[in-house]
């Protein structure tokens, strides 16, 4: 399973290698995580990004396109 750790500016702490393999972008290569998602997409993530981070709770599951390093996508659920 896909883990992340970011702030509210979208600066990517941690990862894993699961996170890796679905957006191709190595550990040490981690771009900011709003710039991981379609233009339709980022203000949704961006308004489930505040709420957990205000509510330290996990907030239900969102389905969001997410753009890999390839240039394909694929939906993701969030919570």
């Amino acid at each position: 399973v896909p883990h992340v750790v970011t702030d509210i500016r979208g600066i990517l702490s941690v990862t894993n290698d699961a996170f890796s393999r679905l957006t191709g972008y190595p550990g040490s290569n981690r771009p900011n995580v709003f710039d991981l998602f379609s233009s339709d997409s980022q203000e949704e993530f961006r308004g489930l990004l505040r709420r957990m981070l205000i509510s330290k709770q996990p907030t239900g599951s969102r389905g969001l396109e997410l753009i890999r390093k390839d240039g394909s996508r694929c939906v993701v659920e969030l919570g």
